[in-house]
């Protein structure tokens, strides 16, 4: 596994309450008067705790933009046109994502199962050492996920060597303090790539929790939101 395992998007997450219940045996129901001065307990009247990114405002309706923690994990979340700034990289969406259906080079052509959905970013190592972007096969530290919380990964065949602008074709070192413009490349259904229905978020691993089993830190870009 890796850490987009078990990433969720900061504008859907959903509680689970279990409920359990027990039976099997016959019962009896027995009728007590309770005491003349035993008081009946009140229902209780107050509203649940917020969630820090919920009382915060970062959500899919007050649409706030900051950093938030909900279910372990640690959430930074912007809107298309700015900045992502995490600890160890930055991260910004530079142009309007590309939509089509085939991709053709000069070795060879590749035809989406949906659509193909191209975003092209720049990246900032703010490590002291060089770093790559990790995409496709070696780890997972771009995605997507939809506004019902499903999360689509790179096309590593349509990334690799097709589109010659993709960070694993480039397959360079960022240097510290310097910059990296690079393509993902994305295979989605049609509705997906339409941002205004799917509200879609670009998920960004910091370099150290792509090979985590647990991400504890993502950051999120609102793509449908500018």
């Amino acid at each position: 596994m890796n850490g987009l395992t078990l990433i969720r998007s900061v504008s859907c997450l959903a509680a689970v309450t279990a409920i359990a219940s027990c039976g099997g045996a016959e019962t009896k129901t027995v009728t007590v008067e309770a005491p003349a001065n035993k008081q009946e307990k009140k229902p209780r009247t107050s509203a649940p705790p917020e969630s820090d990114c919920d009382a915060k405002g970062i959500n899919k309706e007050q649409l706030k933009t900051g950093t938030c923690e909900e279910e372990g994990q640690t959430f930074t979340v912007v809107n298309r046109s700015q900045t992502l700034r995490l600890e160890e990289l930055n991260a910004e969406v530079v142009s309007r994502p590309e939509i089509t259906k085939v991709l053709t080079s000069d070795i060879g052509t590749e035809r989406a199962n949906g659509t193909y959905f191209i975003l092209t970013l720049r990246v900032t190592n703010k490590l002291d050492s060089p770093v790559q972007v990790t995409t496709g096969s070696t780890g997972e530290q771009f995605a997507l996920v939809d506004d019902d919380d499903r999360v689509y990964t790179e096309d590593f065949e349509a990334s690799n060597q097709i589109v010659d602008q993709s960070f694993l074709s480039q397959g360079e070192d960022i240097q510290p303090g310097t910059s990296q413009t690079g393509k993902v490349v994305f295979d989605v259904p049609a509705k997906v790539a339409n941002l205004s229905r799917s509200k879609a978020n670009l998920i960004v691993l910091p370099f150290s929790e792509v090979d985590e089993e647990e991400a504890t830190i993502n950051g999120q870009i609102r793509l449908w939101n500018g």
